[in-house]
């Protein structure tokens, strides 16, 4: 309903105008000095990316296999990308750690 469609709406707005200005800082800080162009722009690629594919492939589960796959299947994508994010997370701390 419209009701609760654009309230959530103006949520998820607000939340990824907060968000997005520190997942660019994050993205900077951690891109090597020569590279920092190109790995930003790839941040913002694959995120735009990913808002066009999600919504394409959450209807298509939700019309083949039923309401609840959508949900698992995001959370089955979201392993690999925990896991990845907590290797990133340590090689950032030893290079820090080496640089200090």
């Amino acid at each position: 309903s419209w009701a609760m469609m654009l309230p959530a709406m103006a949520l998820l707005a607000v939340g990824q105008s907060l968000a997005n200005p520190s997942i660019q800082s994050l993205v900077s800080r951690v891109a090597p000095p020569d590279w920092k162009g190109g790995v930003l722009g790839a941040a913002q690629g694959a995120a735009s990316i990913g808002r066009i594919v999600g919504p394409l492939w959450a209807g298509l589960l939700y019309e083949q296999a039923g309401h609840d796959w959508p949900f698992l299947g995001g959370a089955i994508l979201l392993v690999p990308i925990f896991v990845t994010a907590l290797y990133a997370a340590r090689m950032t701390r030893r290079r820090i750690a080496a640089e200090a």
